[in-house]
């Protein structure tokens, strides 16, 4: 009744997991797939975001000069 006044407090309980089919080689395939194909992802974005930036400015740009 005293222990959480005095300061002990339970414990979570710890345990061991071994998965049981657990292939070190395919694991680090698949994260370096996942990883170029993040890559591949963020670099085309910034592609078309260039593109769209200039096709604004090129907008305005033509707006500009028919006033």
């Amino acid at each position: 009744m005293l222990g959480p006044i005095v300061g002990k407090r339970k414990q979570p309980k710890r345990f061991n997991y071994n998965p049981k089919y657990y292939d070190e080689k395919k694991e680090k395939a698949k994260k370096r797939r996942n990883q170029i194909q993040f890559e591949s992802k963020s670099s085309r974005g910034q592609v078309r975001s260039i593109i769209l930036y200039a096709a604004i400015l090129f907008g305005l740009f033509w707006v500009f000069l028919q006033l």
